[in-house]
């Protein structure tokens, strides 16, 4: 599933939603609408709670672009997918 894209402004209403549940009028409409359209929250009686794929999301987008060190090698062929040092034999 690619990464849904979000707006700092919609990124900093989803953590504070992950954070603790929030009442429903401190998170803006819009913002609001795209949370529960994605799934990201649910809506409770007055309240937003984020859903495991919000908390996800959170964390997905927080780490994002994040490039792995020249020295993590990905070889299937030995681990199944596992990350190797490079220059250790499995």
């Amino acid at each position: 599933m690619p990464p849904i894209m979000l707006s700092r402004d919609e990124f900093i209403s989803l953590k504070k939603i992950v954070e603790r549940p929030r009442p429903i009028a401190e998170i803006p409409d819009d913002h609001t609408a795209k949370f529960l359209n994605y799934r990201l929250a649910r809506r409770d009686v007055l309240l937003m709670r984020p859903t495991q794929l919000g908390q996800l999301e959170v964390l997905r987008q927080r780490f994002r672009g994040i490039s792995l060190p020249e020295r993590i090698a990905l070889n299937e062929a030995k681990t199944r997918g596992a990350l190797l040092l490079s220059g250790r034999d499995a």
